[in-house]
């Protein structure tokens, strides 16, 4: 199917080619990044990267929606509950950016993505059964799937916004994933999906170019937000019954499984030392790698590769049986989990042994 390959390389190419034209943009307005504690870059740098990638998606997705349908005919209302996914992305992506000009309160960041929250569950994307071991039937989630799937999104969109303190990280994590989507999508005859997943990996791949270290341009809170939203919706899109299935939440948490870490690591970190869990801070994983002496590059290296091994993990799981599957999401659970203890507990002991030096010094 070469609309496929067309569509992603369309969005990649419209991304591209609006970079340049969005630097000169924030450069004459002086819509630069703020520099604080926290960030770990130096010079003026643009934050709207986001609005290159998310116009190449919309307006991607909007043409080969109409010309993938031709060839798969979708149930009728489909159209209805594919605008409520746009306008719901649109919402996230309008006011990250006000936020990226305007610093919102956290509360009213959550607000917004309550409403885009709500307005997929009103198109019926949602995680609607899980795959019990041992047992030949799924288990339905029934009305629990509703708030299951709020708090789904809501969690992944401000896992992504967290992770996106490094160069080239939330955009290569993301893109990985989305091709993971893409393909399990394939799996399932789900088209529609699988041209909308890769379209937002090429779309992202555009950003990339820029935003790659040393990066020229970074994708702000509108665009972090957006590809959360994103990464978020993806696995629950289904076409009805009788169409292409929607992806498990076993998959979609193995594939998001570094931002759901660093997420729920965080959350943890900031109750631990009562602080808000919307208070920033300088301890999540891309900061202790670079406090080990990782360059951005090295530290790319090594999430990309351990994205990498969580999506061939994800992959093949629909192939084998419950118990093989399983095993499979415990094994790829196990991997994270000793992943971030070991790079938590080097770093405690590095940075102990630098205190240690400066009272002796």
């Amino acid at each position: 199917m070469h609309v496929l390959l067309t569509a992603p390389l369309m969005a990649f190419l419209i991304s591209l080619a609006s970079m340049p034209l969005i630097m000169k943009l924030s450069h004459r307005m002086g819509w630069y990044d703020d520099q604080d504690h926290r960030k770990i870059h130096t010079g003026e740098i643009s934050r709207l990267g986001g609005l290159g990638f998310f116009s190449a998606y919309i307006l991607t997705i909007l043409v080969f929606t109409f010309v993938l349908e031709r060839q798969f005919p979708l149930p009728d209302n489909w159209g209805f509950r594919f605008i409520l996914v746009i306008i719901a992305g649109l919402l996230i992506f309008l006011f990250g950016v006000v936020d990226d000009l305007r610093n919102l309160h956290a509360r009213n960041k959550i607000v917004i993505q309550l409403i885009a929250a709500v307005l997929v569950l009103a198109a019926d994307f949602t995680f609607k059964r899980i795959a019990i071991p041992f047992f030949p039937d799924s288990l339905k989630f029934g009305l629990f799937r509703y708030p299951l799937t709020l708090i789904w999104i809501i969690g992944i969109i401000n896992a992504v916004n967290m992770i996106d303190g490094s160069d080239g990280l939330a955009g290569g994590i993301t893109s990985i994933a989305a091709i993971s989507f893409g393909i399990l999508f394939l799996t399932k005859e789900n088209y529609q999906a699988a041209m909308g997943s890769f379209i937002l990996a090429g779309a992202v791949w555009g950003f990339l170019v820029f935003n790659l270290p040393p990066a020229k341009l970074f994708m702000g809170d509108g665009g972090s937000q957006f590809l959360g939203f994103m990464v978020a919706v993806l696995p629950l899109i289904d076409q009805g019954s009788d169409h292409g299935e929607s992806i498990s939440l076993a998959h979609a948490m193995i594939i998001l499984a570094i931002p759901i870490s660093d997420t729920i690591a965080a959350v943890w970190r900031r109750l631990r030392d009562k602080k808000s869990v919307f208070s920033p801070d300088r301890s999540h994983l891309h900061h202790k790698l670079l406090n080990l002496g990782f360059s951005s590059r090295s530290l790319l290296a090594i999430i990309y590769s351990l994205q990498i091994a969580l999506c061939v993990i994800a992959v093949p799981l629909t192939s084998h049986s419950q118990e093989v599957g399983v095993f499979l999401f415990l094994s790829a659970g196990l991997i994270v989990t000793l992943f971030f203890t070991v790079i938590h507990y080097t770093h405690k002991h590095v940075q102990k042994n630098k205190i240690r030096r400066e009272e002796e010094e």
